[in-house]
């Protein structure tokens, strides 16, 4: 799996601490990747950015989304990494993990802080996918396609918003 950044450094730029877990840092980063990052950037600018870290071979243009990128992949991983982190799938039950050395947020101080998280990454999102949609001149691969396997990006494509649904 390619991924857009290491562990390491989403440690060193997130609240996030060290002593978290690796293998699951990249459960989580892989899954903020797919279900967040992809929606908002699109298949093909997505498939771009994984494929230029790879091979060491961004443009200019790209590193520079690649700031946008890397604020919303923080957030969203530290929105993602304080709930499953916490929680912790057994043989037998889904149950809360503690450790010795920490106390457990109340439920009031747990939804405090993820109405924090939940507004840095609505900002961070809402960046990113402004500055594609002001600059999408420079990001020919931030449009639509017509394959089913693909995901278009966020603000494009089908827009419900003036039209009349009835469910």
């Amino acid at each position: 799996m390619n991924y857009l950044v290491d562990i390491a450094t989403l440690k060193h730029y997130s609240y996030i601490d060290s002593d978290v877990n690796d293998e699951t840092l990249n459960v989580t980063l892989k899954r903020v990747q797919d279900v967040d990052l992809e929606p908002a950037l699109g298949s093909q600018q997505y498939r771009r950015l994984l494929q230029g870290v790879e091979d060491s071979d961004l443009t200019a243009l790209e590193v520079k989304l690649m700031k946008y990128v890397l604020d919303f992949v923080y957030v969203a991983c530290e929105m993602k990494a304080s709930n499953h982190n916490n929680w912790k799938i057994r043989n037998k039950n889904v149950g809360v993990a503690t450790d010795e050395n920490t106390r457990a947020n109340s439920w009031s101080e747990y939804n405090a802080y993820v109405d924090e998280l939940r507004k840095d990454y609505s900002f961070y999102k809402n960046r990113l996918i402004g500055y594609l949609i002001d600059n999408k001149e420079d990001y020919p691969l931030y449009v639509c396609t017509n394959k089913k396997e693909d995901i278009n990006p966020e603000k494009q494509g089908t827009n419900y918003s003036r039209k009349i649904s009835f469910l």
